[in-house]
This record gives C-alpha cells, sequence and structure tokens, in this order.
C-alpha cells in the first residue's frame, strides 16, 4: 500500500484580507491552498499567529464586519468534498496561544446543480448583515448574519448562468443590491444589477433600476479570459446623510483596454425607469398582438442598449488580476495586472475624471491588501508574495519611465496632469463617450514601490529534477516554477546552514582536529591542533586572517606522531577530612599519542604550552605478551581514557602531584582488540564520566562498562551484540537541555556508533539497557562523531563521505545533512574572531566557519523574469543542466501575444547560463529529454516543438536534436548549441522518451518512434529517421519508460503500456476508465502512478487475467486536493534514516501547481494492514475543520458524477493524518490521552489495533523521518 506525505507544503497564496480580528492589533488573514494563516502587523513587518488547516480547497477569504463591534470575523469559501462556507473567528487558547475557531460551517452542496466555471466566490456587504456564494451556475446562496453570527440561509435562482463578476452597490441598510457582470445568450458582455430581499428569500426575477442594464463594447473587452472585475465606489457622506446631493456611488469595471465608471441612477431616474417598465408590462399583457409584439421588441432593444460610462480612461497594461481600496473613501483603487505592473487608479467623482498613475513592478499578484502607512500586502501565484511600501516619490530608476506606456495612448506629465484637472473642473458634469475618454493616464519616472520583505513561493511547479549537485549524497530538488514576470528555477535542499568564514590550505592528509585553551575555565579557545597519519601540527589563533604555525620546541607538544586524544583538563584536589573529590581551574592539557600520555601546562606570561610532570607509557604484562601501544584513547575534564593493543582498557586520572594515576584497567579475552573508545560524560556540565564506551574489532561489538565503584570497576552492564560492519566511532551523549524554567534534565541519553561501512546507530540508554536501534546514513568509509551544539540544541555532527547533524527535535531523532564535502573530523571553535564556530578538517586543510537552521528548508532563486521555464533535464556526465523556456512579452489587453521557445544550458554548480538556443518566431517548446548516444560524442538533447497557430487541433512542429560542444573551461564563451538533426512534425510533440537507441515522442493522438542517423542531404550532420508509429488514442499528454515498455496518458482517456518489439509498437495493457490523467510515472516494473485534472492520485497494478490477456488493473485511489504536474522516481536523501526493519521505502516525489511537493511510499502488506486501522480509528475520532470527516475528503472527485455513494479512496493512505497521532500521544495531558485511548480501542471490539502505542509512535516517527 502507499503512504502520501507532504515534503514541502503548498506556498501559493490564494487569497488576503486584512482585518482587525480581537480589539487591540490590526491582522492579516491568508488564504493558502490548505489552510487559513493569521498574522499580526507590527512596525517590524507581520508576525505568524496561528493557522488552520482546512480539509477542502480553499477559493476565497473576506472579512465579516460585527456590526457595533471593533473587531470582525472572516468567511471562507472551499470546494471538495463539497463546497462548503466557514465562518471563523479569532480566540486564545488554554495555553494561552491564538487560534481559529470555526463557528459556523455551511455546506452549499447541490447534487445536479452545474458547477460554475469562471466565477466562483463569496461576497460580503460592507455592513457584515449578509453574504452571498456563487459555486454553481445561475443560482446563489444568500446568508444572513447579525454581529458576524450566522442567523439564516436561503437558495435564490438568477438568469445569468455565464457570471463573470459580482459585487454588492453602496445601497442603504435595509436594502441589497448586486452589480452582476455575465455573458449573454447572444455571447454579449452585459453589466446589470439585481435586487436582493432577505424579507422574501429571493433574487428578484426583474433586473433593478439601480444600476441600468447595458451592453459592453466587444473592442474593450476583447477576452474574458480572466474575467473582468467589478469595483463598487462608495457614495460620498452629503448622500449617504439622506439627501440627493453629491455622489451616489457607482461602480468601475476593469479588466478591458479601457476601465470604465459608471453612476449608480439617482432616485427620479429610477423612479422614471420603473414608470417605463409599468408601461411596457401593460402593453405586454395587451390583447392586441401587434401591441404585444412591438412591447417585446423594445424591451429586448433596452436589454441590448449600451449605455454610456460616466468616466473612462486606457488601461495601457494586460489584463488586471487584483485590486484594492486605499482608504475608507473607497476614491483610490490599487489595480496589478498579470505581469506584475501595479498601478493606482483615481475617481474623482466631483469632475467625472479618472485618473490612472503607474506605480512600479512587482510579483504577478493575486491578491492586494492595503494594510496602513503606505504598506501593502501583495498575494501570488506566480511569483513571491511581497510586503511592498508605495512612496510619494520616486525611489529608483529616476531616469526610466515607472512602466512602459504603448505610444498609441494618450498620456501626460505630473505638471500637465494640474493644469488639465483645473480645466477640465471648469466643464462640470457630464457622462463620457466610450471613445472620448474621460480620463488620464499620467507618464512618470522611477519607481514608487519598495519591497520590504519577502515570502519564497515555488508554485507553480511545472517540472522538476532530483539531482546530487556536489556528490555529496545529499539530493537537491530543481523546480521550473513561477510565471509570467517572475519565471525562475527554486533550488529546494534540507538540511543545515554551513557559511564559510576562513580557510587553511596546505595541511594535507588531516585525520583529526582539537581547539585548545588556554586554561580550562575560559571560555575561548586560543589553539588549535590538527593530527595526520604522521604528526601533529599546533595553531595558535592570532586573529580572523593570522593563525601562527608552532614548533614542538615553542609548544611543549609531541609533534613527531600523531595524536589520538587532546584536552584541557580541571585540577583535582582531595579536602581533608572529607571524601570525594573537588575540581578547581588548571592550565593542564592532556595529549594521547600511539606511544604515551603527556601532560603540558600554558603559561600566561611566555604565551605557550610546555611539558610538565611525568610522562604515562603503557608498561604492562600480558599473557600474549606486553601491551605496548594505545591503539584508542578519550579525555574528559578529569579522566583519560587509554585502549591498549591485546584488548585491555586502562583508566588514569591527574593526582595533585600532576602525575597520573592508575585509577583501574581490564583485560579483555585473547584477541579482543580494541577499535575504539569514549569516555565523554552524558551530563557536559559533569567533570567526570560514570560509564565508558568500547568498541572491539573482532566481534564488532560495543559495551558499555561502568566506572562508578571499585568492585564492578570497567564491569560491562551492556552490549549492542554483534553489528553489521566494524565500529569506528563512539559517543555517549544526551540530546537533553535542562529548562531554564524547571531546571529539569529530560533524559535523551542515547549510544552512538559510527561504523565503517557509512551507517551510525543510535540507542536509547536507559536503565543501563539498549533498545530502539535507528540507523542513519552517512555514505561510505569510518563514520567519525563529535558532541555539538547547533542552534540552541545539543546535537552530534556525523561525518563519512557525507557529513550531517544528528539531533532531537519534536520528539524524535533527527538528521541534518550537510552540503560539504570530503570532511574528516569536526570541533566545536569559540574565539574572539570566530564566534560559536565549527572548524572542518579535510584531507586538505581546515575550514571555519558558521553552522545553523538544522531543520530549515533551503531554497535558492534564479530568477529568468519573462522567461517562464517549462521543462527541465539535467546531464550528470557535463553536469549541466538544459531548461527550455518559454518567452513571452507582455503586451495590452487584447493586443497580440507574441511567445517563443528559448533553450538554456545551464552550469550546474553557478546555475551561469553557458549557451541558449532560440525557437522560430511562435514557435514553442513543449516536451525535452537527454538524449544519450553512440554517434555523437556529446551531451545532446532532443526537443519537441509546436508552432502557435489558431486552430483546433496543432499541425505543426519540430523535433530537434541540439548538442553541446565541450569547451576546456565551463564559461559561456566557450560553450554552445547547435542543431544536429531536425525533423518537420504534423503536429504538436507533448512528451518525449528514449527507448533504446530510438526516441519516441507523443505527437497529437500517435506515438512515433525516430532513429538518429547519419545525414544524407548534408544540410545538417544527422537525420531522425521515421521508424514506426502508433495510433490508437485521442490527446497524448505523456509519455514515459516503464514496465519494461513504455507508459503512456491519454488526456481524456487513461493509460496504457506500450511494448517496443523489432521496432514496432504494441498494446499490452489499457485501462478503459475516463481518467483525464495529467501526469504518470512507472513504480516498478509492474505498477503506474498518475494524477488527473481532478487533482486524485490513481495507481495500476499490471495483471494477467484467465483468458492470459494482460489488464491494468486500477488498485489505487486518493483525493490529493492539489493538481500534480510532475512524478519523480526517489527520495529526497540518500542520507535520511535507513528504513531498517520496518517495511517502508520511498517510491516517487510529486510536484503541484501549488507548490507542493510531497512522497509516496510503499508500505509492506502487513504493515499496512495496522496502519489501515489506525487511519480507520483516526477518521472516527479526529474531524477536520467545521465537522468534515477524512474519509469524504479523500474521497476521489468524480466530475458530474450520479453515483449514490461515492466510492471512498483505497490502496493509499494518508501520512500527514496518520503523523497528526504523535501530537497526541506527545502530549501528557489527560484530553490527549483520552483521545489515544479511543483511537487504540475503536468504535467495536474488532477494531482494536494489534500494535502497542509505543509502536505505532516508532513508526511513525519513522516515516516522518522520511520526508
Amino acid at each position: 500500500m502507499r503512504v502520501v506525505t507532504t515534503f514541502h507544503p503548498p506556498s501559493s497564496v490564494v487569497a488576503s484580507v486584512g482585518c482587525r480580528l480581537s480589539t487591540d492589533i490590526e491582522h492579516l488573514v491568508l488564504a493558502k491552498p490548505d489552510r487559513i494563516e493569521v498574522h499580526s502587523l507590527h512596525e517590524d513587518g507581520p508576525r505568524h499567529e496561528c493557522s488552520l488547516e482546512i480539509w477542502g480547497r480553499v477559493l476565497a477569504v473576506k472579512e465579516l464586519p460585527r456590526y457595533g463591534s471593533t473587531y470582525s470575523n472572516v468567511i471562507v469559501l472551499t470546494d471538495h468534498p463539497d463546497p462548503r462556507l466557514y465562518v471563523l473567528s479569532l480566540s486564545t487558547s488554554s495555553a494561552g496561544q491564538a487560534e481559529l475557531r470555526v463557528d459556523k460551517s455551511l455546506t452549499l452542496s447541490e447534487r445536479f446543480a452545474t458547477v460554475q466555471e469562471t466565477f466562483t466566490d463569496v461576497l460580503v456587504h460592507p455592513e457584515g448583515q449578509v453574504a452571498v456564494a456563487t459555486c454553481y451556475a445561475g443560482k446563489l446562496k444568500v446568508v444572513s448574519f447579525d454581529n458576524g453570527t450566522y442567523q439564516s440561509d436561503f437558495d435564490a435562482q438568477f438568469p445569468e448562468l455565464n457570471l463573470l463578476s459580482m459585487c454588492f452597490l453602496p445601497t442603504s441598510s435595509d436594502t441589497h443590491c448586486l452589480a452582476l457582470l455575465a455573458v449573454t445568450h447572444e455571447g454579449k458582455l452585459q453589466l446589470l444589477s439585481r435586487d436582493v430581499s432577505l424579507s422574501d428569500y429571493e433574487i428578484f426575477s426583474t433586473p433593478s433600476t439601480l444600476l441600468p442594464a447595458t451592453t459592453l463594447s466587444s473592442s474593450t473587452f476583447l477576452t474574458i479570459d480572466p474575467p473582468p472585475i467589478l469595483i463598487p465606489i462608495p457614495p460620498s457622506p452629503n448622500h449617504e446623510s439622506g439627501t440627493e446631493e453629491g455622489f451616489g456611488g457607482g461602480v468601475l469595471v476593469v479588466g478591458g483596454r479601457k476601465v470604465l465608471f459608471y453612476e449608480l441612477a439617482s432616485q427620479d431616474l429610477q423612479d422614471r425607469h420603473k414608470g417605463k417598465r409599468r408601461r411596457l408590462e401593460g402593453k405586454k399583457r395587451s390583447e392586441n398582438k401587434s401591441e404585444k409584439e412591438r412591447a417585446r421588441e423594445v424591451e429586448k432593444a433596452r436589454e441590448r442598449k449600451r449605455r454610456k460610462p460616466r468616466a473612462a480612461v486606457e488601461w495601457p497594461w494586460s489584463e488586471v488580476t487584483a485590486w484594492c481600496n486605499v482608504d475608507e473613501e473607497g476614491r483610490r483603487v490599487l489595480l496589478g495586472d498579470r505581469f506584475g505592473r501595479l498601478a493606482l487608479l483615481s475617481v474623482d467623482t466631483e469632475q467625472s475624471t479618472l485618473i490612472l498613475l503607474p506605480l512600479g513592478q512587482t510579483s504577478p499578484p493575486k491578491s492586494l491588501t492595503y494594510l496602513t502607512s503606505q504598506t501593502l500586502f501583495l498575494g501570488s501565484h506566480f511569483g513571491d508574495s511581497q510586503l511592498l511600501r508605495i512612496h510619494t516619490s520616486p525611489i529608483s530608476s529616476v531616469d526610466t519611465d515607472t512602466l512602459p506606456i504603448p505610444p498609441k495612448i494618450p498620456s501626460i506629465s505630473p505638471s500637465e496632469l494640474l493644469s488639465a484637472t483645473r480645466t477640465s473642473g471648469k466643464k462640470g458634469k457630464g457622462k463620457a463617450e466610450e471613445g472620448d475618454v474621460s480620463g488620464y493616464v499620467v507618464r512618470t519616472k522611477g519607481g514608487f514601490v519598495e519591497e520590504m520583505m519577502n515570502w519564497t513561493n515555488v508554485a507553480p511547479i511545472l517540472d522538476a529534477v532530483l539531482v546530487d549537485l556536489e556528490d555529496s549524497g545529499q539530493t537537491t530538488i530543481v523546480t521550473c516554477s513561477g510565471g509570467r514576470n517572475t519565471g525562475s528555477l527554486k533550488v529546494i535542499r534540507n538540511g543545515a546552514d554551513f557559511n564559510e568564514v576562513a580557510a587553511l590550505r596546505g595541511l594535507g592528509n588531516v585525520t583529526g582536529v582539537w581547539p585548545l585553551r588556554s586554561r580550562f575555565a575560559d571560555s575561548l579557545h586560543s589553539h588549535i591542533l590538527v593530527t595526520t597519519p604522521i604528526g601533529t601540527h599546533i595553531l595558535r589563533v592570532d586573529d580572523s586572517e593570522t593563525f601562527t604555525h608552532l614548533s614542538s620546541s615553542t609548544s611543549g607538544f609531541i609533534t613527531d606522531t600523531r595524536t589520538l586524544a587532546v584536552a584541557n583538563v580541571a585540577r583535582r584536589t582531595r579536602k581533608n577530612g572529607q571524601s570525594g573529590s573537588s575540581y578547581t581551574d588548571s592550565a593542564f592539557v592532556v595529549q594521547v599519542t600511539p606511544a604515551k600520555v603527556a601532560l603540558l601546562e600554558f603559561d600566561e606570561a611566555l604565551q605557550t604550552f610546555s611539558a610538565t610532570g611525568e610522562l604515562w607509557t603503557p608498561q604492562f604484562e600480558g599473557p600474549t605478551g606486553r601491551y605496548s601501544e594505545i591503539v584508542a584513547a578519550s579525555v574528559n575534564a578529569s579522566q583519560v581514557v587509554l585502549g591498549l593493543n591485546g584488548g585491555k582498557v586502562v583508566v588514569l586520572n591527574l593526582g595533585e602531584d600532576n602525575r597520573f594515576n592508575l585509577a583501574g584497567h581490564r583485560s579483555f579475552e585473547a584477541g579482543a582488540e580494541i577499535a575504539a573508545i569514549s569516555c565523554l560524560p552524558m551530563d557536559s556540565s559533569k567533570y567526570y564520566a560514570t560509564q565508558v564506551a568500547v568498541a572491539f574489532w573482532d566481534t564488532n561489538e560495543v559495551k558499555i562498562l561502568s566506572i562508578t565503584s571499585a568492585q564492578s570497576y570497567l564491569t560491562p552492564v551492556c552490549t549492542t551484540g554483534s553489528l553489521p560492519s566494524l565500529p569506528r566511532s563512539l559517543l555517549l551523549h544526551n540530546f537533553s537541555l535542562s529548562s531554564s524554567a524547571t531546571r529539569e534534565w529530560q533524559d535523551l541519553s542515547h549510544l552512538l556508533v559510527g561504523l565503517a561501512d557509512g551507517t551510525a546507530l543510535a540507542y536509547v540508554y536507559k536503565d543501563a539497557t539498549l533498545s530502539e536501534k535507528r540507523v542513519f546514513s552517512f555514505g561510505s568509509g569510518p563514520v567519525t562523531l563529535t558532541p555539538c551544539k547547533v542552534d540552541g540544541k545539543r546535537g552530534v555532527f556525523a561525518c563519512a563521505s557525507r557529513a550531517g547533524v544528528v539531533f532531537w527535535d519534536k520528539g524524535r531523532l533527527q538528521t541534518a545533512p550537510m552540503l560539504v564535502k570530503g570532511v574528516v573530523a569536526m570541533a566545536p571553535l569559540n574565539t574572539d574572531y570566530f564566534r560559536s564556530s565549527i572548524v572542518l578538517a579535510t584531507n586538505s586543510g581546515l575550514t571555519i566557519g558558521d553552522m545553523g537552521h538544522l531543520d530549515k528548508m533551503h531554497i535558492r532563486s534564479f530568477v529568468f523574469g519573462l522567461d517562464n521555464p517549462y521543462r527541465i533535464v539535467h546531464h550528470a556526465m557535463s553536469k549541466v543542466f538544459a531548461v527550455a523556456c518559454t518567452r513571452t512579452e507582455p503586451r495590452r489587453v487584447g493586443d497580440f501575444t507574441r511567445e517563443w521557445g528559448v533553450l538554456k544550458l545551464m552550469d550546474d554548480a553557478t546555475f551561469e547560463v553557458l549557451a541558449e538556443f532560440e525557437c522560430d518566431a511562435e514557435e514553442q517548446i513543449t516536451s525535452l529529454e537527454i538524449y544519450d548516444n553512440d554517434i555523437i560524442q556529446q551531451p545532446c538533447f532532443c526537443v519537441g516543438t509546436v508552432n502557435l497557430r489558431d486552430e483546433k487541433e496543432p499541425t505543426s512542429g519540430r523535433l530537434l536534436l541540439l548538442c553541446s560542444d565541450v569547451g576546456s573551461e565551463r564559461v559561456a564563451s566557450n560553450r554552445s548549441l547547435y542543431l544536429a538533426a531536425a525533423s518537420q512534425i504534423k503536429g504538436c510533440i507533448s512528451a518525449l522518451a528514449k527507448t533504446g537507441d530510438m526516441i519516441a515522442a507523443a505527437v497529437n493522438s500517435a506515438v512515433v518512434l525516430y532513429r538518429l542517423e547519419p545525414s544524407t542531404t548534408g544540410i545538417l550532420t544527422h537525420d531522425l529517421e521515421y521508424v514506426n508509429e502508433w495510433n490508437h488514442d485521442y490527446v497524448l499528454s505523456s509519455i514515459v519508460p516503464g514496465l519494461n515498455g513504455l507508459v503512456i496518458s491519454d488526456a481524456i482517456s487513461s493509460v496504457s503500456i506500450l511494448d517496443v518489439k523489432d521496432s514496432k509498437l504494441q498494446r499490452r495493457a489499457k485501462d478503459y476508465s475516463p481518467l483525464w490523467p495529467v501526469a504518470i510515472q512507472a513504480m516498478d516494473d509492474k505498477s503506474v502512478i498518475a494524477a488527473n485534472v481532478d487533482c486524485n492520485l490513481y495507481t495500476f497494478s499490471l495483471q494477467r487475467e484467465q483468458q492470459g490477456r494482460m489488464v491494468l488493473q486500477k488498485d489505487g485511489a486518493f483525493h490529493l486536493g492539489d493538481l500534480v504536474n510532475k512524478f519523480i522516481p526517489g527520495s529526497l536523501s540518500s542520507s535520511t534514516e535507513s528504513s531498517g526493519e520496518i517495511p517502508i521505502e520511498p517510491r516517487q516525489l510529486f510536484f503541484t501547481a501549488s507548490g507542493r511537493i510531497g512522497m509516496v511510499f510503499e508500505m509492506g502488506n502487513e504493515l499496512s494492514l495496522h496502519m489501515t486501522g489506525l487511519e480507520r480509528n483516526m477518521a472516527s475520532v479526529l474531524l477536520g475543520s467545521g465537522g468534515v470527516s477524512h474519509s469524504d475528503w479523500r474521497t476521489p472527485v468524480i466530475p458530474r458524477s450520479r453515483v449514490n455513494m461515492p466510492q471512498l479512496s483505497y490502496g493509499f493512505l494518508d501520512g500527514d493524518f496518520l503523523e497528526q497521532y504523535l501530537a497526541f500521544s506527545r502530549d501528557p495531558s489527560p484530553s490527549s490521552k483520552q483521545v489515544i485511548k479511543k483511537i487504540m480501542s475503536g468504535t467495536v471490539e474488532a477494531e482494536t489495533l494489534k500494535l502497542t502505542a509505543s509502536e505505532i509512535d516508532h513508526i511513525l516517527e519513522k516515516l516522518q523521518s522520511m520526508h
């Protein structure tokens, strides 16, 4: 069974609103596709307060004012499992934390209704008494509220089936009127209004006279993708007071080539319209047929009548995608277009003028929310969300135009605007002809917008690759993200930061490094000891750029041999008449070499170390000879533990006479050679250890020895048993930090063992027993372990061929990989010049730097701007990326959009563009694949294109083979892309896959095979020769190699498996259900995973029927709630925790349009049964926000289904939901314990779980650690 989990949550912003959710602070509420986030506003920017997960796709969020109150609620619209409205309020939990509470959840589902395709939204009246939601064509849900509290709701119908936009018109508090923008049955764009009656529970079928119906010009609104937007303009204060004077309000229509402003009708004008309507209705009831016919004609003419706007202004840029008011008066509106061009529209109601002022360039906006003090939040789907400040004067690029304005559009300077408005003020009021624009486009210089903060967004992810960029073993994700004016590559990895600040080169073959202090109690290090296999080096840290190498004569250290261990030690004294010892500060350092143990002392006056006391050398006799060599050593503040050849352990301590005293020794059985030893105390504040860990060569086991009493000195208390590889490094370590509030020490004691095969083992050490073994991989080679502290957490640095940090977080051990190579040893370093740093030892020298952010996801952006990346491949041998982009020139609404394809060749280390290949005009790249072959000894890329023409089915494209010449230097001047082969194709190549020596191309409805041959024409170096084709589908969208053949998907059908035999294509199996897939991938040799347009996941397995026919059997269905664009086989990191005894293996990564990155795991059959039971029991106990059940949420979407009982998800487990169990198991509160009890017991006896709670914890912690 498959388990679906999330690695990176959706980062796209759906909507945003600024409001006050509490009495004392302003808030910014963000709608993400799967959650609602609340941020409080402060001087230094927004701060995250809380979030609420929503089981359903979030579509909109709006403020719900509480009449007479100083704060508001919010209302949220979602879809699946049913369209639903949520009323949310901000409250405080028992722990004092802010949390969102669901006050009301209202389903909007109608079984046989037609889904509204162009406009799905919820609107709230400014006074908060009524809200309307539209999800279905011709239907509204009208909801009434009292002081933010739900009162009642009713369904209403209206005849505008093709609704594009809607808004509340400014009316008195006792009436409500909606402005509607819709496409008529004649295909015309109509603006009209309808009254809403709460008392009669209906929307009047007769259009309202408040905003008389008018047809909008098709020359102004040449496109309705995206739909135009209606923006209400409130009346002036003197009109709201009840007089007929002043401005009565109106509505803006934006999104076309002009911004149109329509004023609401006065009461006198409304009365005249009503009188005409009554007379017309009377004539329609006349017995005279000709009079009735003339009345109907007049009525139709009135409906088609095009009314003049009160004012209009040219819109110079592309379609408007977001807007917001700047002030409560509603006279100034910020508008953002699809390419991130931000402008301020000012409505001058006195002079009937619209003034458009360009402000600057931003991310493509999905939502705009004006906050306060000229700050603006911009939520984006195609780029990073931003916190912007709008300045009154330009702050950048003062010599260039703020935004480009087409030459055909008249524009004026700010000074000309002043005189123009004075002149127009003398003309009086009047309606503008739509052809005679009563508005001004201001031509300004410089940018008025400053980015104060941004939030990284990786959406939408169209393609991705999984690579090891630095051969460190840590995989990195590179995605094709963004769009419009913010196309980019995102480089994503998980792990610890390392920032290099200094390096010492020339110290070759380093095997160990230790920093030293001048005195034991000092907090700063003054020297660094470095060892190699043949000698020891002492470095004095003089400043950030100077390290002085000290000779043996000036340092006192033994330098002609390697050092096994070295450390500062304390002075140990005994008080007369008292048992035990006390420890004081000292200037002593103990150095251990293979032949002796030396004591050194730092001279403050001379600022050097010098030998003192007597050397200790091994002089033991044994049955097999002399114990004459020290093979392993460890030193703590008061003890020196040695491992001698022949299997002898010796413990020394320093006496008051500065001589080494033998505290105890033990010989193990003959042949038990010691491989590693450690005596570092569990509690770093202690001066001594009570246990010693010893590893042995012959048995590959680790024993923990007690040194607490003379009677049982060096007696084993527990052992690991034989390990799969030789232990080379040991550490007894407690990952806990004492709480400053309680002064309590949580026992998180572990034994860590670094093995010679690149793995590290971690055992829980408690009550003198070892349990709960965990396995971590750090590549190959012996693992070295060193204690460290990063981000306030006690951790262990581990390195083999890869490096990482093991630390405790969220109730379990975790690893944070580091992108550093060749590290053989590490030590903490803290000097005046390198505060809280680390020093890394490599074969070439030392590197000093800062380490942090252990559990942080790191995202780097490489911005392409208007080049939107669409496909990406990585050529590992050449260390380059090939990125297919679509280059778009921003244009004005309705103008022809020029797009063409560009292939970029990029260095995979620096991401420098080495070469580019531009397609022909209006030719777009649709597919990309690596094509390695024996004919051309260069990196080659196969590119599929389509010629953009206005046709129902593409009829023209090309199949190109582009090769890169390999320069001696990796710079752009030495790299180029040249066309090696090309073939004209009668269609669009939507996908490519290499099969054997051929390339398989998905061309419209066919799979076509091509083979590379030497050129026969001499025009290009090679030809792509047609081989064969398979043409039995509708619209092929994907083709991937797998299942010993090709896996293909039909965009309006399903999935098939093709065999390639003797250069011919044959269908092996096919799924005949209407799936509508958008992404596919082979899971293994017998199964396929697919994602479809309804945000579902499906799996298929290849089965043989009794008749011998092969079929694709659907064995899994699951609603993800996100559109998957790409599957990639593999896992996030090869250095994550190994699976061990728990049968969970990573299979696929998936990438979605909202920026979600997730993983699909394969779980063993027996474990799947247990986890299925756990998910079932959890679903009966835990409900989603608003009472949504988990089974309903994960039920696959089947559009227009008439099935009474939709089929529940099967074949998949919801890993994110299962991991919620850990939050309750780690919470000691009685309520959480009660939840765990209900989950374990189930609703009936048959549902009782067979696994224990601790076993479930261990399984889910392991699953959690793998993503």
